[in-house]
């Protein structure tokens, strides 16, 4: 950016970014992860759009200006970030600063009043962690061009600011300078052991009692899930990731580094988005497999498409995320955009709808992700009701999965994503965890291998990432 530019903005917002650009065509995002991936603090955010397409931007960082493991209220470390003076040009990346990390799924205790049972908590995950980073490098694959770009504050210093941040962004390029770390192949050999946190037989009775429940009309729908444990020491993080990358590509891929703790996924599903203004939030339920040919793939659609449980099932979730979107929306502006379409994925077809509205001008993004956390299709319906049993049903803390991970930047825009299809390690322990929604007619067998074929992709991606012995 030139300084005549850099002062015109200083002399009319207090936050704005500030960006050096580089023609790249011969790196890659995994290739720049591989040069910091031993840094204490790291963060990679990828998208591939309906399973096919690279999305347009990768966001890379590996030098915090803070970082933050909350255990008490993390929804209001991110409002922290927030800035009413802050500005981003229409042709900034949608992350340009601010914060990126995850919220756990037991931080519901700051929004409601559900119990906690502190022994449940095994692995101790923090509520939410979060990273402010110094900079980000920022990969625009249609232009084929890499940039360093970082938030600044004005504080009067002008002149000091501009010289101190063109240093910054001329140090952040000089990633391309750093030396590679050697990329091994995977390994197709070698089996990982993978525990059961519960037995089908336990499984089954807490199905058979959320059944229960709901005859009783206490909820809906409950979502029930298991939990897959195993050592993280035999894991290679960077192994972990391409392997999700390869196995299920997905627009929300993610790579989150916290010292000893990594939060690594592939999901499919936006927690609540707000751009502009406008809030967004997508339930995806009902899915089939993708067909071996045209002709198959359209029959199984059909199939789909005609199923009236899982239209049922889907019409639910649209109605809650209409309630959770107008909680926070302009009266009248919430609008059901997109209704059970298909959308298709690299191994998966799934009914997808969107529900928007216009974010009150009294709240802000956190307000939009604290009406809308914990999203639910990891829920259930009524929410609090369902999460009231969760809680009684599931013998652990959930920790991240089924929270969010995603960024917030100052000029108050969002989005995240639920953390499902993702796999979580902190010390010496790492899991993964898959749900499947209870209703009235569930079968408590099938229930159980719904959660186990979930999985499946996660146990792939973990034998291919086991380090050699």
């Amino acid at each position: 950016m030139r300084r005549e530019e850099f002062l015109s903005l200083a002399d009319r917002y207090r936050v704005f970014p500030v960006y050096e650009e580089v023609l790249q065509d011969t790196e890659t995002p995994i290739g720049l992860l591989s040069r910091v991936v031993s840094y204490p603090y790291v963060f990679l955010l990828e998208s591939v759009e309906k399973g096919e397409y690279l999305g347009r931007y990768s966001f890379l960082g590996w030098i915090p200006r803070n970082v933050y493991e909350v255990y008490d209220d993390p929804f209001s470390i991110l409002e922290g970030v927030i800035d009413k003076d802050a500005y981003a040009s229409p042709n900034s990346p949608r992350f340009w600063g601010g914060l990126v990390g995850y919220i756990s799924y037991d931080a519901i205790r700051c929004i409601e009043k559900i119990p906690y049972s502190p022994d449940k908590d095994l692995i101790k995950f923090p509520l939410g962690a979060f990273i402010k980073p110094e900079f980000v490098i920022v990969f625009d694959h249609v232009k084929n061009r890499m940039s360093a770009i970082t938030d600044v504050t004005i504080d009067g210093n002008e002149y000091n600011i501009y010289n101190s941040v063109s240093d910054k962004l001329s140090y952040a390029l000089d990633i391309l300078n750093l030396p590679r770390k050697d990329i091994d192949g995977f390994n197709y050999q070698e089996e990982l052991k993978i525990e059961k946190s519960i037995s089908k037989e336990d499984f089954e009775r807490a199905v058979e009692k959320a059944v229960e429940y709901i005859k009783m009309g206490e909820a809906f729908q409950i979502v029930l899930s298991q939990r897959f444990l195993f050592d993280s020491e035999e894991i290679e993080p960077l192994q972990l990731y391409r392997a999700l990358r390869f196995i299920n590509p997905s627009p929300y891929m993610f790579f989150l580094k916290f010292k000893d703790t990594y939060v690594i996924g592939s999901s499919p599903e936006v927690l609540v988005r707000v751009e502009n203004g406008i809030v967004e939030v997508r339930p995806i339920a009902g899915t089939r497999k993708r067909g071996i040919d045209i002709e198959e793939d359209k029959k199984l659609e059909e199939d789909l498409l005609s199923n009236e449980k899982e239209r049922a099932e889907h019409i639910m979730l649209v109605d809650l995320g209409r309630n959770d979107v107008g909680r926070v929306s302009e009266p009248g502006s919430v609008r059901v955009e997109k209704l059970m379409e298909v959308e298709r994925y690299s191994h998966v077809m799934h009914l997808v709808s969107s529900v928007k509205g216009r974010l009150r001008s009294d709240l802000n993004c956190v307000s939009a992700l604290r009406a809308s956390f914990p999203a639910g299709t990891v829920s259930g319906a009524p929410k609090v009701r369902a999460m009231e049993i969760i809680e009684e049903l599931e013998p652990f803390n959930r920790g991240p999965y089924a929270g969010g991970v995603g960024y917030v930047t100052p000029d108050g825009n969002m989005d995240t994503c639920i953390a499902i299809r993702s796999i979580f390690m902190r010390g010496r322990v790492g899991y993964t965890q898959a749900g499947a929604g209870i209703v009235y007619d569930s079968v408590p067998e099938a229930e159980y291998y719904e959660t186990i074929n979930k999985s499946k992709a996660m146990f792939e991606a973990l034998r291919l990432a086991r380090r050699s012995r």
